[in-house]
């Protein structure tokens, strides 16, 4: 392109030639760092959302083990023992999403010039990221709930 302009006008300075894609990803590439950062943090702090949702579990189960013990001992089945753990867990889980929804939508509109083809009350957005978030509370209440249902009621008994 630069042999073609300086065979027709040698007295043109060119400087700074590129094509629409390249000048396309210069423009870009502030935007698409920062996505890839926030992206970054998001996972993150969805990764230790799943470690504190297992650590909190993980001790309730702990410290109600002759509880549970001795609801097996009574006879209560797995199904119940589940019921228990999940049900004191979805509750803590609820509010913590409750809070969070209202959070989220107190400071998104501070947010709003932030954001990108999205509105700061984004319904689609305020529905997905909640589900997310019980997805991965469910899958770190997986293990937890696995030991509970585990507990030899004997054991349990004598650690009473």
């Amino acid at each position: 392109m630069r042999d073609v302009v300086k065979s027709l006008e040698p007295a043109i300075p060119i400087s700074n030639v590129g094509s629409m894609e390249q000048r396309f990803s210069k423009a870009i590439a502030p935007r698409l760092f920062n996505m890839w950062l926030l992206g970054i943090f998001s996972a993150l702090a969805l990764a230790l959302a799943m470690i504190g949702i297992y650590g909190l579990i993980s001790q309730t189960v702990g410290q109600r083990t002759a509880e549970i013990g001795i609801r097996m001992a009574l006879g209560a089945g797995r199904l119940q023992v589940v019921k228990l753990v999940v049900g004191g867990s979805v509750i803590v889980m609820a509010a913590g999403l409750v809070l969070g929804l209202a959070g989220a939508a107190a400071t998104t509109r501070q947010l709003g010039s932030m954001l990108y083809g999205v509105q700061p009350l984004d319904p689609v957005t305020l529905a997905l990221v909640p589900i997310v978030f019980l997805a991965v509370a469910a899958l770190a209440a997986l293990a937890p709930t696995r030991r509970a249902t585990k507990v030899d009621p004997v054991v349990a008994l004598r650690q009473n």
